[in-house]
């Protein structure tokens, strides 16, 4: 059974209005993007102490840190230098925090994916070495802005990596905002299906046909949550 998280900057950078509605909606947990304002990678040793002290006070579990890990250009080896050393810091507040799951992704879209594919794998590479030393896991998420955005494209790319350090971060609505045009159900969940981790959900819709897609509360679009 999965449980029920929120990333805490979807409400508020003021920890104790995040506690207050998480508590009100019987939530499981919290995943940190960011808070006070501070991206959680660059949270220091006190922010730490304090945001889990008063997660657990709450009881709420943290369930991910969601980085904007390889959120970079892919041909850059300057920022993805810079983007190990974002996991690196990542991975030490999260398990300060409690939690194995990383959330990654795959570089700003600016070529097609055929053209990329091989230097995606390759670009996983330490990002895997890091992450099996420190025994943690790397949650990719499929994101539209991204190489790897539909269910079919994660599906694909998490068998080819084949790592038990590497699972699937399944957005359905990222999915449909992508231009693919992939149904997120029943296609995208197929594909994703036994390797997902992880599971990001909101709800959009179209407007007009072939529109850009309009979010919606959960359940009043057409992602089929």
């Amino acid at each position: 059974m999965y449980r029920r998280s929120v990333i805490t900057d979807e409400i508020s950078q003021d920890l104790d209005l995040v506690l207050d509605v998480a508590r009100a909606f019987d939530l499981d947990g919290l995943e940190i993007r960011s808070i006070w304002d501070t991206r959680v990678d660059q949270l220091d040793r006190d922010a730490v102490q304090t945001l889990w002290s008063a997660a657990d006070a709450a009881d709420l579990v943290i369930a991910a840190v969601a980085p904007p890990f390889y959120k970079c250009d892919v041909d850059s080896p300057i920022e993805r230098q810079e983007h190990l050393e974002i996991l690196r810091r990542s991975i030490d507040v999260g398990q300060r925090l409690g939690t194995s799951l990383i959330r990654t992704f795959t570089f700003w879209r600016k070529q097609s994916l055929a053209d990329v594919w091989d230097r995606l794998l390759d670009s996983y590479a330490k990002p895997i070495e890091i992450a099996r030393a420190a025994g943690v896991t790397l949650a990719i998420e499929n994101e539209y802005a991204c190489h790897i955005g539909t269910g079919r494209e994660l599906g694909r790319f998490v068998a080819a990596l084949d790592s038990v350090y590497v699972k699937a971060l399944w957005d359905p609505c990222n999915a449909f905002f992508d231009d693919a045009g992939e149904p997120p159900f029943p296609d995208g969940y197929a594909a994703v299906r036994g390797q997902t981790a992880h599971v990001h959900l909101k709800d959009a819709t179209r407007l007009v046909p072939g529109g850009k897609p309009t979010l919606t509360s959960l359940g009043d679009g057409e992602v089929g949550i």
